[in-house]
């Protein structure tokens, strides 16, 4: 790694760090026990299929394949937008789209990981006022997506979280700027 490509990186990683005081990591695809060797199907056309294998050992006899759930980039970002306003609703009322932008919630981060195992790594900024009852409720709005949608909500206590997410992330979004997600401005 160039010495300014880990010179943004760990910029980008402070701004994450600063903005937000909750680092969430929303997925689409729960993470449960699989195979460990490949699958196959056999299709109406009698069309034999190899699926590959998810890499985690079955247990007691069950197997379960690996998530084959594609989920397009636009998707995620509709997604998003779909939670951030669900949980400003909830956190401050049907009016909330009303509120100047520094009173609501606002988020910035990435997705990961977008052909494979996508995943979205998240800073979201909370009014103070209203933290405490914010886990619950994004954890609510997020888990309605689907019923494979999982999601971790972890306080931000220092800089190494932002280092996470930014790890891969800064080239990445510079060719595909889809990569990058941030909550929307309040409309004023």
């Amino acid at each position: 790694m160039s010495s300014l490509t880990a010179a943004r990186n760990a910029a980008m990683a402070d701004f994450i760090t600063a903005s937000g005081q909750w680092a969430i990591t929303l997925a689409y695809n729960n993470h449960r026990p699989g195979t460990s060797g490949p699958c196959y199907r056999i299709t109406s056309e009698g069309e034999c299929l190899r699926i590959g294998g998810s890499g985690i050992a079955a247990h007691y006899g069950i197997n379960r394949l690996a998530g084959a759930r594609r989920i397009s980039l636009e998707q995620v970002h509709r997604d998003l937008d779909r939670l951030h306003a669900r949980v400003d609703r909830k956190l401050f009322g049907c009016r909330f789209n009303e509120l100047p932008g520094e009173q609501r919630t606002a988020f910035v981060g990435f997705v990961e990981h977008a052909r494979t195992n996508l995943h979205v790594h998240l800073t979201w900024r909370v009014p103070e006022t209203r933290a405490e009852e914010f886990v619950s409720v994004i954890a609510e709005a997020w888990r309605a997506t689907g019923p494979a949608a999982t999601i971790d909500v972890q306080p931000i206590r220092d800089a190494g979280w932002g280092r996470y997410v930014t790890k891969d992330q800064w080239g990445a979004a510079l060719d595909d700027a889809a990569l990058f997600v941030a909550s929307r401005p309040a409309a004023r």
